[in-house]
């Protein structure tokens, strides 16, 4: 599978802001298709803006749980953190393997051949070695797990909501207007610096690097597997959640 990296374009797709329909469902699968979903969940949460977003949640997990359950199962409080992190990952790697399984492989790449020539590949590892390339690959790499971060809590927070398990407060930084996980959010920076260099850099190859970027954004719009997609609401990303929870003493 080559190592693709979107053109800003689709980037903005990932981050909520779709110029179409067709590229704003597929903007969920543009987050695993070049990155295991094993590797995607992990990573999200080690970088700050993914730390700040687990610990939230192990706040909100540890206000919410019954007390009179922690002492049944002799669990402390203070110890809950601990036991948030992996339902965290848990629930990030699901999620992002179900979505990982709207992607027809063998159909993008032959879509992407189609668009961008039989040597795509060869062309792409080629233009990778341009500096340029580099550092659009490095904010693009670091504005997606920040993304990935975002969506992770975001489902979560959406998919308790409908269960209605009894958490004390909402999770998302959209939903509660934490100052200080909005201001955290790396994605409106990241997007700025892509821009600029984007805007400044005259390399040829950033620029058949974008192009070939916008081919991959358009195969996948044309071949994911969009019935399948749409069967994927909060719930069912997040499948286990609420056994999850329950585990650490916040119920329905």
């Amino acid at each position: 599978m080559y190592r693709l990296a979107l053109s800003v374009l689709a980037i903005l797709a990932l981050s909520g802001a779709p110029p179409c329909q067709a590229q704003s469902q597929a903007g969920l699968p543009l987050l695993v298709l070049e990155i295991r979903p094993a590797v995607l969940a992990p990573a999200a949460f080690t970088r700050p803006y993914g730390r700040l977003l687990a610990a939230e949640f192990g706040e909100v997990v540890r206000d919410s749980a019954n007390a009179d359950c922690l002492k049944t199962k002799g669990i402390e409080r203070t110890a809950l953190a601990k036991r948030t992190i992996p339902i965290l990952l848990r629930q990030a790697r699901q999620m992002f393997e179900l979505l990982d399984g709207t992607i027809d492989r063998a159909a993008f790449d032959a879509r992407l051949r189609e668009l961008a020539g039989p040597n795509v590949e060869a062309e792409w590892a080629r233009v990778r070695n341009d500096p340029d390339v580099k550092a659009f690959l490095t904010l693009y790499s670091s504005l997606r797990l920040a993304v990935a971060a975002d969506v992770t809590i975001e489902k979560l927070d959406m998919a308790a909501s409908i269960l209605r398990i009894k958490l004390v407060r909402s999770i998302s930084p959209l939903a509660t207007a934490k100052e200080e996980l909005i201001n955290a959010n790396p994605r409106d920076e990241y997007l700025g610096k892509l821009n600029e260099l984007v805007s400044k850099s005259k390399s040829a190859a950033l620029g058949r690097h974008i192009e070939l970027a916008e081919a991959a954004q358009k195969a996948l719009e044309n071949t994911f597997k969009r019935d399948s997609f749409l069967k994927l609401g909060p719930v069912q990303l997040m499948a286990g959640l609420e056994r999850d929870l329950a585990d650490v003493c916040v119920g329905r």
